[in-house]
């Protein structure tokens, strides 16, 4: 496959998203535990 830039980023922004939704996830378990 070849990589493009502009395929990268977009690659690295779903990560920062799926990322933050992790984060999210955790701080409202540990919120209602």
């Amino acid at each position: 496959m070849l990589s493009f830039p502009g395929n990268q980023n977009r690659q690295q922004e779903s990560g920062r998203k799926s990322k933050e939704k992790g984060r999210k996830k955790s701080t409202a378990h540990f919120r209602s535990s």
